[in-house]
């Protein structure tokens, strides 16, 4: 399985900080930013194989 963690922009007690969301499953039509993480999560022979394939 596939997630993405996104910084956003957001008032915390008045003050503008960078927050951390999990914004789920990708779907084909979402674009990811440069400072996105993808996080995998599976078996550790699955997560090595999306890996070595998506070099």
């Amino acid at each position: 399985m596939i997630t993405v963690k996104r910084l956003y922009d957001e008032k915390v007690e008045g003050q503008l900080q960078q927050v951390e969301h999990i914004i789920g499953v990708p779907r084909a039509d979402t674009f990811l930013k440069e400072t996105d993480i993808m996080i995998l999560l599976g078996k550790s022979k699955d997560v090595n194989k999306f890996i070595e394939v998506n070099k």
